[in-house]
């Protein structure tokens, strides 16, 4: 969808499952799943069954285009996920997206690829992603044009740490006078 400039819409309900009381995020990330994603146009989803049923393969249709920029997913009969489909940055281990809720003029999540709960839950053996994720925050700082003037790049850990998502991910912040302390 933020290679083509569209939305797209997944009910995780319809994805086959081969562990029953999977989350919306173990679906979405998990490899032992054995699928792929792949977008029809409209009009031809029929021929693209008969090929399937041809070989035998499973197969469901899960979602849908839309015009809306935003990648929406439900799961649960619930919207788990609505975040805009444009990428500020994607490279081998990061990617990087405009927050649904700024505050600050620029307000970027960087995450990574490879999951890590918190900052508590990185090791030795991850300093290098934890390192990738701040020069991503370093790169995206000076195209978004507020490395100059200044930023901030924050993480929240734990409950008492202000975090919800269970992630790892960075803020980036900046457009603005940050203050201190912060929170």
């Amino acid at each position: 969808a933020a290679r083509a400039g569209t939305g797209i819409e997944i009910e995780l309900d319809k994805v086959p499952q081969r562990a029953p009381n999977m989350s919306s995020y173990e679906i979405m990330l998990s490899e032992s799943q054995e699928r792929m994603l792949i977008v029809v146009h409209k009009g031809r989803e029929e021929e693209v069954k008969r090929i399937f049923d041809k070989w035998d393969l499973p197969w469901a249709e899960i979602g849908i285009i839309t015009d809306t920029g935003h990648m929406k997913v439900r799961h649960g009969g619930k919207l788990v996920v609505d975040i805009p489909a444009k990428k500020i940055h994607e490279d081998d281990e990061v990617v990087a997206f405009r927050d649904l809720h700024p505050q600050a003029p620029v307000h970027v999540l960087i995450i990574p690829k490879t999951h890590v709960t918190s900052l508590s839950g990185a090791s030795v053996a991850g300093a290098a992603l934890l390192g990738r994720l701040m020069l991503a925050a370093s790169a995206i700082a000076e195209g978004e044009g507020v490395a100059s003037s200044g930023y901030r790049v924050v993480t929240n850990t734990g409950g008492h740490g202000g975090q919800t998502v269970f992630h790892l991910h960075l803020h980036l912040l900046g457009g603005r006078p940050m203050t201190w302390p912060p929170g």
